[in-house]
């Protein structure tokens, strides 16, 4: 154990020095790991991608997906970041099925659980990797059997984690709509369970983002950049304020009573266009009045 202190405003540990080639070299596998786990981008992902002005304009609001793309989908290759090999899961699976597909289930649980059949089976697939990885790159695939194996284990083993958390999520959402409250049911009562099932939709949009591929029909419809539906809103609010002002102004009112201004209003703005989602649940009858309903679904299709 060592014991750090303050010199000369700078955290020192005794016997560490923070710009020896270990210290470096941990601190890039943290960034790596965090990288992969929250999609931030480097450095050189970054002056990659802003080559060209749509690939900025993109960038700007989704920075996190091609990495995350990336650990699914990824060809094998080499990251000198964290000092390893890396191969998308996604495709490691797909690579798995296609080698056989009659006896893909037999060969996924023999992989996983390392039996004799599943080693072999690997090693096969490590030799005709190695010749792809070589007919593509032009380089000699320094990686070792073992670190394959592990590789891919590790890869198949993330693939059923991704599964179970799925149908986790699909069997709550499932258990949600059987229980869904009676139509006489207090509509706090009601509204909340609108809320819980939006929370679990949204929770299972998440999941599959990288899987569903109506994600990718979902980001083109809602467009690139968050801030635009936020800009429709305010449009439709100086909209309805003119068609309002005109209704009061010759008496009609049952026409300026259905253009929900303030709803429009408390939308134009990103943080009370997340605080009227919560309204129904806690005062329905004031978002009743507001023209505010909760929704129970969320995503592109449903």
């Amino acid at each position: 154990m060592k014991l750090g202190t303050i010199e000369n405003n700078k955290f020192v540990i005794p016997g560490v020095d923070r710009q020896s080639a270990s210290v470096i070299e941990l601190r890039r596998k943290v960034q790596q790991f965090s990288k992969d786990a929250l999609g931030n981008l480097s450095e050189d992902d970054v002056r990659l991608i802003n080559l060209n002005i749509y690939g900025k304009s993109f960038m700007m609001f989704k920075g996190w997906i091609p990495r995350l793309a990336d650990v699914r989908f990824g060809n094998l290759k080499y990251n000198s970041a964290s000092d390893a090999y890396e191969w998308g899961r996604m495709r490691t699976l797909t690579r798995l099925i296609s080698e056989d597909i009659l006896g893909s289930i037999g060969n996924l649980i023999s992989s996983i659980r390392g039996t004799e059949k599943g080693v072999d089976f690997m090693r096969q697939m490590y030799e005709k990797k190695k010749e792809d990885y070589e007919t593509d790159t032009g380089k000699t695939l320094n990686m070792t059997e073992t670190e394959f194996i592990d590789l891919t284990v590790k890869n198949l083993r993330a693939n059923i984690l991704d599964a179970v958390f799925l149908l986790t999520m699909a069997m709550m959402l499932w258990g949600l709509k059987a229980n869904e409250p009676d139509e006489d049911e207090d509509p706090r009562v009601r509204n909340a369970y609108k809320f819980a099932i939006k929370a679990a939709d949204k929770l299972r949009d998440e999941l599959l983002y990288f899987y569903d591929p109506t994600s990718i029909a979902g980001l083109i419809s809602q467009g690139f950049f968050p801030s635009i539906s936020l800009l429709e809103n305010f449009a439709t609010l100086l909209n309805n304020f003119r068609k309002e002002t005109f209704a009061l102004a010759t008496g009609d009112e049952e026409t300026a009573k259905k253009n929900y201004v303030i709803k429009y209003l408390l939308k134009s703005f990103p943080i009370t266009s997340q605080a009227q989602s919560l309204l129904p649940m806690f005062y329905p009858d004031v978002a009743k009045d507001l023209g505010m309903k909760p929704q129970s679904q969320y995503g592109f299709f449903r």
